[in-house]
């Protein structure tokens, strides 16, 4: 309790003269966190823990600022006299005028009669001057209960006896080197000093039991027998066993992380921070034995001193099973050819080949502490980084209750190709690692899941979205920290974004030999080494297909990464296309281009079109290497019939098809056919231009395109997503762009251009869609009823150059003149009647040319489907009662405003439920379904895609 006293007076005293606000709950993020010293983190953030040490008002903690010698008075005089209140007790004993009437004064009067301090000179202290390390040091020691007088803490040589004792128990260990105790202490210093005292054991000043020839043994009887002495000495300051963090009510627990990095859980009252060690040396590259010997302090020429590495890991597993270097079998050999184990003690003479790490890989060495012999013993631990793309991106949804129903999760798929050329000149981190059969980390990777697909998954979606480049780490860590089996780290541990930078390869190089140094790329003018993994264009690289390109970077600089340059191009149609003649007969293309993200039509000229003999497959080669000067004439003079710029029909072969167009900053574009890296096209057709035989269809918040060629059953296999781009060519020539399979309305297309997401190139999944081709939208379309002999007659829509055909039918039982196309003339023209086959149609209206045509897009009565209307044969009607009605066993729900009509020869009229109930009463002619008794009643009933019923159509018997 003695020493708890002591303990409390110091966090009163330190919370009072430091400046410091009290925080409670979790350990405090503060704003200038980027200036503290990384190694003096744990004490900062354990000393906020228990509210000793803590930042000020505005948020910083100041972590270079220094302690004046008034405040240190303090702290001594309340260490020297416990709780006491002595605020004022001493004053009048003060001999120092610069401390008279300040609120120091009667702590440092205390403490010059005590003579634990002493002044500048006989009449001047110096209040605001700042504290040294070793008189803060001296006042650490106190509060572990070491007596000032009994350990020579006072006189000429109490620096001397302060930092022997400091010394022996570790109060200075893990202050930065360099540290000189002489120099003013600064705030995070003094944090050290603290967290070193929370550590050590408190003392005590009482006799110890010692023994001689204290030799346990058994007799006879297997008793045990115990001979020797046991004496009592004078001790002095004697440990007790406790350790002083305990006095503060704190837990501490040390572990390990998934990398197997030391870490320190430090808690109290339910709030715990926890903190890696800080390491002794850091790489991010290849390094050898010795050049770690030296980071360690340890001079190259110094054969004597030798360190041990305890244990070497690399992403969490240990090396002791496998050699990671397996291409080095001399690294550890000495000078008498005996191999030497790398995991034992090392030099450099020794161990001068021996190599750990890789370039872009980071490696960490840790300090486990001395041995017996006064040995430094050590772990290396190893991270790998990897590339790889955002795929699927699951937020955090909770319920009404904000239970948690999914903490949300990512999916990336991670880049191990182009192993090849990357092994054959680099470090091996990635192959088969020795003759026991240890797959490299990559290899693991790639075989992670039993498809050995390389999609991965990630727990925090924060900050992430689809498509994101990311950087990732990956523990393949099996055992607790006890050794039991565990699968608590094996997985991706942490994602961060990474943005590709452009730029121009120009050039590469490599190591002077395979494994040694790293590879380089050229980008722009200057070389970057390049990481241990870069896989995604590394071989690409390594050509001289110069140009420029995205690469990536790893967080320490190296290039992880390359593909294409970002596409600044967009995907677009060309509407029209013509050559002008300007500056005295120099042939310009121009064109009106449609962008497919808004649909708007932009008009410019055409510099290059890249492939466009794709398109045009009997134009010259010649033309695709025009110079931009000579393209548009050289196509002109192919492309005949071209007349004052209004041969626009010449270009027919390109119109209609999406392709990559960008626009430089002068407004001009230039085209080209989308292929992929291997020259395949990344277009892909459904339909015809030139028939009407296949249809594309989309309905409107289903996620597939329905696709029919001919009589086939209709396929569903594509995909299309939230985000899939739609542009549609109406029939009316205007475009109309959506964004999401919920968005875009139901549609009839006969052709479509579809572009997948490489991302999802063998699962089908629609990036962009094109629909054109007589287009209609189902969302609108409507039933008719065409009677025998219906009137018609024509008429002719110049725009579209069509001729169409008025035609008489009714429409919601009103009758309408309908204009159908030639084409749908022909196709349902009765030449021996001699008039439009009667019956119900679904007609599609589309204004052209300020006239509303009517395009036939099902003719019930020729159908063969197994249709889900009932319009191509009259049904028999089991039940009706205004509200429903019941069909084949199959009760449907009239629509609010479902249709009831009357057909009578070839007229249609409106009819009520009340009419209807009447001519159901009359069961025995309104059951009747052969289409030939003309005798009976017949009944039609048209259903939506919700299975309700729009329009039920009562044909009359001709007696009626």
């Amino acid at each position: 309790m003695k020493n708890f006293k002591k303990v409390l007076a110091l966090v009163l005293v330190l919370a009072s003269l430091l400046g410091l606000a009290t925080m409670a709950g979790a350990a405090t993020e503060y704003k200038d966190a980027d200036k503290i010293n990384a190694d003096y983190t744990e004490a900062i953030k354990v000393l906020d823990l228990i509210e000793t040490m803590q930042g000020y008002p505005d948020g910083n903690f100041k972590p270079t600022a220094t302690i004046t010698r008034e405040e240190a008075a303090k702290v001594i005089a309340i260490f020297d006299n416990k709780d006491a209140d002595i605020s004022t007790y001493y004053t009048s004993i003060n001999p120092f005028t610069d401390e008279k009437g300040r609120w120091g004064e009667s702590y440092v009067g205390y403490g010059y009669r005590a003579g634990i301090i002493a002044g500048m000179n006989a009449t001047t202290y110096a209040p605001t001057a700042n504290v040294t390390g070793t008189q803060f040091l001296k006042m650490a020691l106190v509060t572990l209960g070491y007596d000032q007088e009994k350990e020579g803490f006072v006189g000429t040589s109490w620096a001397v006896n302060v930092l022997a004792l400091a010394k022996k128990i570790g109060l200075i260990d893990d202050l930065a080197d360099g540290w000189k105790p002489e120099k003013d202490l600064t705030r995070e210093e003094a944090a050290q000093i603290l967290l070193n005292a929370l550590n050590a054991e408190t003392v005590e000043y009482a006799q110890e039991a010692k023994s001689a020839d204290f030799k346990p043994t058994t007799n006879a009887d297997g008793a045990w027998v115990f001979k020797g002495k046991l004496y009592l000495t004078v001790a002095g300051a004697v440990k007790t066993g406790n350790k002083l963090y305990k006095d503060f009510d704190l837990k501490k627990e040390d572990s390990t992380d998934a990398f197997y990095r030391p870490y320190t859980k430090w808690t109290k009252d339910n709030v715990s921070v926890e903190i890696m060690k800080a390491p002794k040396v850091t790489f991010t590259k290849k390094f050898s034995a010795c050049e770690l010997l030296v980071a360690l302090g340890v001079k190259e020429s110094d054969t004597k001193t030798k360190i041990f590495i305890d244990k070497v890991y690399c992403d969490g597993d240990d090396t002791v099973d496998f050699d990671d270097y397996d291409i080095y079998d001399d690294a550890y050999k000495n000078a008498d050819d005996e191999a030497y184990w790398k995991h034992g003690n090392s030099n450099c003479p020794d161990a001068t080949g021996a190599k750990h790490g890789a370039q872009g890989t980071l490696t960490q060495v840790f300090y486990n502490g001395k041995d017996a012999d006064g040995n430094k013993h050590y772990t290396i631990t190893s991270i790998e980084t990897w590339l790889g793309k955002v795929t699927k991106v699951t937020n955090k949804t909770t319920a009404h209750d904000n239970h948690v129903k999914s903490d949300g999760a990512v999916k990336l798929n991670a880049y191990f190709n182009n192993l090849q050329t990357l092994e054959e000149n680099n470090y091996d981190y990635c192959g088969k690692m020795d003759e026991a059969g240890h797959t490299g980390h990559c290899a693991a990777l790639e075989n992670a899941n039993d498809d050995g697909v390389t999609e991965l998954t990630f727990n925090d979606p924060t900050g992430l979205k689809k498509d994101d480049y990311v950087l990732f780490t990956y523990s393949f860590r099996t055992l607790d920290d006890d050794g039991d089996k565990t699968d608590d780290y094996e997985c991706v541990q942490t994602v961060d974004v990474t943005e590709g930078k452009n730029g121009r390869l120009s050039g590469y190089k490599f190591g002077t030999s395979a494994g040694s140094d790293p590879s380089e790329t050229r980008i722009d003018s200057e070389y970057v080494k390049d990481s241990q993994h870069f896989h995604m264009g590394y071989d690409l690289s390594k050509t001289n297909q110069y140009g420029t390109y995205t690469f990536f970077y790893d967080a320490y600089g190296n290039v992880i990464g390359m593909k294409d340059a970002a596409d600044s191009s967009n995907w677009a149609v060309i509407d029209r296309a013509w050559v002008t003649f300007e500056n005295k007969g120099t042939a310009v293309m121009n064109a009106d281009v449609v962008s497919v993200d808004d649909a708007k039509t932009t008009t410019s000229t055409v510099k290059k079109f890249t492939d466009i003999t794709d398109y045009i497959e009997a134009i010259e080669e010649s033309i695709n290497d025009s110079s931009a000067k000579n393209f548009a004439y050289d196509l002109a003079v192919y492309l005949k019939n071209l007349t004052n710029g209004e041969g626009y029909k010449d270009f027919d072969p390109i119109y209609d098809h999406l392709f990559k167009v960008s626009t430089d900053k002068d407004g001009v574009f230039s085209v080209k056919v989308a292929k992929n890296s291997d020259g395949e096209y990344v277009v892909n057709e459904y339909g015809d231009l030139e028939s009407t035989d296949d249809t594309i269809k989309t309905v409107n918040g289903k996620p597939y395109l329905e696709i029919k060629e001919g009589d086939a059953d209709a396929d569903k296999s594509i995909s299309l997503t939230s985000n899939t781009k739609f542009l549609v060519h109406n029939m009316d020539g205007t475009y109309s762009a959506y964004t999401g399979y919920k968005n875009v309305p139901s549609l009839i297309a006969h052709y479509a251009e579809v572009v997948f997401d490489s991302d999802y190139a063998d699962k089908f999944v629609a990036e962009v869609v094109y629909l054109t081709k007589d287009v209609y939208t189902t969302d609108s379309k409507v039933v008719a009823y065409v009677g025998n002999g219906a009137d018609r007659s024509n008429i002719e829509v110049v725009e579209d150059g069509d001729t169409y055909y008025n035609l008489t039918a009714y429409v919601n039982g009103e009758e309408t003149n309908v204009y159908v196309d030639e084409a749908d003339m022909k196709a349902y023209f009765d030449k021996k009647a001699d008039s439009f086959v009667a019956g119900f149609y679904e007609l599609q209206y589309t204004e052209i040319d300020g006239v509303k045509t009517a395009k036939v897009t099902k003719n019930f009565t020729a159908s063969t489907d197994d249709d889900d209307n009932y319009l191509v044969d009259p049904v028999e009607a089991e039940y009706f009662n205004g509200t429903v009605i019941k069909i084949d066993g199959t009760t449907y729900a009239l629509t609010d405003d479902c249709g009831l009509f009357a057909i009578n020869g070839k007229k249609v009229e409106k009819s009520s439920a009340s009419e209807i109930e009447d001519l159901y009463d009359d069961f025995d002619s309104f059951d009747d379904t052969n289409d030939d008794n003309e005798n009976a009643h017949k009944v039609y009933v048209a259903l939506n895609d919700k299975d309700e019923a729009t329009a039920i159509y009562i044909k009359l018997a001709v007696n009626d």
